[in-house]
């Protein structure tokens, strides 16, 4: 991920949100080399800044991330 002005500056809603539009995790760039994520069902509650370095890990090895399981 680069500095790519087509990249989206509004908050884009995961993918893998599924059914329950109000359980994943939203994000955007936040200017320059970074991006902003936040937890969707909590959007106030303040946001996660990544590096586009880190966020494109994070990407490329969430789906090998097994899902928790409920408690």
């Amino acid at each position: 991920m680069t500095d790519d002005p087509a990249l989206p500056t509004a908050w884009t809603r995961s993918s893998h949100s599924g059914t329950e539009a109000n359980n994943c995790l939203e994000w955007r760039r936040d200017g320059g080399r970074r991006v902003a994520v936040r937890d969707s069902k909590n959007p106030r509650h303040g946001t996660l800044t990544l590096s586009t370095t880190a966020w494109q890990t994070f990407v490329s090895h969430a789906p090998s991330i097994p899902a928790p399981h409920p408690r």
